[in-house]
């Protein structure tokens, strides 16, 4: 078993981990999976970043610290990630579905994750460029083209549930 008590070991010969530019620019992989923090040890870390007002919240994307934190028995709690999973779906139903549809305002693929994409990854057609001035994205291969949005929206307004599964996602389509 790995450190993360779990059955599956790591592929350890996989070809992905001899690829410098698979995943990470110019890192190859070959170390198993970090060692699992207790809740004391990651509380810890977390209170240490608030005590560094010249990095928190400039150097990573924390605000703040969760308020479960200051819960007197949330660092002991084993599953402190397990969260209510009708809400995660939902989440990453509309993430997934504003990236695709590249909707903005929502998408998760704005400036600074391109940035981070330019920092960590080797994706070169993927970064900002500068136009008259301006920062500009080129379009990514997983966002849907215009003329394949209205196929899929017209889809959406024909689909049919039974009763109970689904809250009448059609509602939701307007191709004006």
């Amino acid at each position: 078993m790995n450190c993360w008590s779990c059955p599956v070991k790591p592929a350890i010969g996989h070809p992905f981990r001899n690829q410098a530019n698979a995943f990470r620019k110019n890192k190859v992989v070959h170390e198993g999976p970090p060692r699992r923090l207790t809740g004391q040890e990651i509380k810890a870390q977390l209170y240490r970043l608030v005590g560094d007002s010249e990095k928190f919240g400039k150097e990573h994307n924390r605000t703040h610290i969760c308020p479960l934190w200051q819960l007197p028995y949330f660092s002991k709690l084993l599953l402190r990630h397990n969260i209510n999973v009708m809400h995660n779906e939902k989440n990453m139903a509309e993430a997934t579905w504003n990236t695709c549809f590249d909707v903005s305002e929502k998408t998760k693929d704005n400036v600074k994750a391109r940035q981070d994409l330019e920092l960590l990854c080797n994706r070169p057609s993927l970064h900002l460029y500068s136009q008259n001035g301006k920062w500009k994205k080129p379009r990514a291969p997983y966002c849907i083209e215009k003329d394949r949005k209205t196929t899929i929206l017209n889809w959406f307004q024909e689909l049919k549930f039974p009763d109970g599964y689904a809250a009448n996602i059609r509602r939701g389509v307007n191709l004006l």
